[in-house]
């Protein structure tokens, strides 16, 4: 007996999980300056490293702040800042060398002062998924041990392939009445369309630009603008490659006053990122069996989670916040910011769909020029059109979002991004070996066997050594799936269809 392996290259699911993160850190307030209260907290976090040892992956990242303040004399100041975490998730079955993918979600975010520093505690969701693409052998046939009855898996295998990449360099002018001072800006850049071109893709895509400055007298003003672009990306694409999809990475940008009176000038570098789901199908070697008993073959489960899309969708949201009793009433608003977080996903009459909380933070003036803020965590639901999938990888990105009013009630205007991965979970029986054992002779006369719930005809076959076409032969009407109790008449001699009298 000569068994003959080869190597399939198989990205296996090992583990995920979803764990909560402890975040803490103080940030000093700049040189010269001295926060007497806190406005307001912009936050985004990044998972930058995940690294795999033995039982567990230790995840690296960066919660980066952006911290509105006012000193003694009222007068505002931005500082923006960042803290590390470090966070060891206990995962069974991961080992060095496999690759595990971190996505994080802030949860909840604390500020305060404390002794001229702002003192942050925040809890981090971290999605973790480990897999491990290593090459695995498997038994591909078994020569000189007599016929053999094989089975074969037949699987549709997708796979996420990386197309390339390329660089986009926005340069824009904003018109911003009477700005002398640039507090904050955000840039978020989202993809609307991706066309197939000769020899590449043609991309568009927006960028969301949101400023908070200040003017001649001294007030405070939000300035929201909508940037569309366009960018050829040259990829080379086959018959095997669907469902394109562009990932943004916004690198670096700038906003600052323009050397024209009452403009901005705005620079924002990006790398679009071009991947596709590849689908191609699977052949290997499931089971066998000998009539006589002399070769055993050996198995093993593995667990492949297949992409099947990636979905960007925007979700608008119109809204009104009140403003707390204890609070006076608004004069204008000066400057609002969301953070989204997803709270669970369900189906929606067989779409995806999901629950969030857009939590708030809006400041607003008087009619005296007095600066208050107020926070309300505003629940929404979100859905999508897209099939539902148990097996799905969501993130929100806030795009932008516009907040007016008087009085005691706002409407705000929110838009949301909403990043979709969703995936297939395939338990795939593979041959991983053969053995030798000792040939034993069948048994002869007439059986009756009880077929146990979720049996299958290659089962009882292999397990009384004839083959499925004689089970077949002797059960007129069998088929899959067998009912449990069902009565399978197995005989010592192929060829006898009948059943005794």
């Amino acid at each position: 007996m000569e068994p003959i392996y080869n190597e399939l290259k198989l990205e296996r699911l090992i583990s995920k999980s979803i764990v909560q993160a402890f975040i803490e850190g103080d940030i000093p307030m700049p040189a010269g300056r001295e926060a007497e209260r806190i406005l307001g907290v912009e936050s985004h976090i990044r998972n930058d490293a995940a690294r795999c040892s033995h039982g567990s992956v230790q995840a690296e990242g960066t919660l980066m702040l952006n911290i509105l303040c006012l000193d003694a004399q009222e007068q505002p100041f931005d500082v923006h800042a960042s803290t590390r975490y470090n966070h060891n998730i206990p995962l069974e079955n991961v080992q060095e060398g496999m690759d595990a993918e971190i996505t994080p979600q802030l949860y909840d975010l604390r500020t305060d002062l404390r002794d001229r520093r702002v003192h942050v505690e925040a809890v981090a969701e971290l999605n973790t998924l480990v897999r491990d693409d290593e090459p695995l052998e498997t038994l591909a046939d078994v020569v000189g041990a007599g016929e053999l009855y094989k089975r074969y898996n037949e699987t549709d295998l997708s796979k996420c392939r990386e197309l390339g990449s390329t660089s986009l360099r926005v340069h824009e002018t904003l018109s911003a009445p009477g700005a002398t001072h640039v507090l904050r800006a955000n840039i978020n850049p989202h993809i609307s369309e991706v066309k197939l071109a000769e020899n590449g893709l043609d991309i568009s895509g927006t960028l969301y630009v949101s400023v908070l400055y200040e003017n001649g007298e001294a007030a405070l003003i939000q300035l929201n603008e909508r940037l569309p672009f366009e960018q050829f990306m040259q990829v080379e694409l086959d018959a095997t490659c669907g469902d394109i999809s562009i990932r943004p990475e916004l690198k670096d940008y700038s906003v600052g006053i323009s050397a024209a009176e009452g403009m901005l000038d705005l620079d924002a570098n990006l790398e679009l990122f071009a991947a596709c789901i590849t689908k191609e199908q699977l052949k290997t070697l499931e089971d066998f069996y000998s009539l006589d008993g002399s070769v055993n073959c050996l198995q093993q489960e593995i667990e492949l989670l297949m992409p099947i899309m990636n979905v960007s969708e925007l979700c608008p949201i119109i809204e009104n916040l009140k403003i707390p009793e204890q609070l006076p009433q608004s004069g204008r608003v000066v400057y609002t910011s969301f953070r989204p977080v997803v709270l669970n996903l369900f189906d929606d009459n067989g779409k995806l769909a999901l629950n969030a909380l857009l939590i708030t933070e809006v400041v607003y003036a008087t009619a005296e020029g007095a600066l208050f803020k107020f926070s309300e965590d505003m629940p929404v639901k979100c859905t999508l059109d897209v099939p539902f999938s148990s097996e799905a990888i969501v993130a929100l990105n806030p795009l932008e979002v516009r907040a007016n009013g008087t009085g005691r009630m706002l409407n705000v205007e929110y838009l949301l991004e909403v990043l979709a991965r969703t995936f297939i979970m395939e338990q795939l029986t593979l041959a991983a070996g053969a053995e030798e054992t000792e040939a034993k002779p069948r048994e002869s006369g007439i059986m009756v066997a009880l077929a146990p719930e979720g049996d299958t005809v290659w089962n009882i076959a292999k397990r009384f050594r004839v083959t499925p076409e004689q089970l077949l032969s002797w059960n007129e009407g069998l088929v899959e799936p067998i009912r449990e109790g069902t009565e399978i008449l197995v005989l010592s001699r192929p060829g006898k269809k009948r059943r005794p009298s």
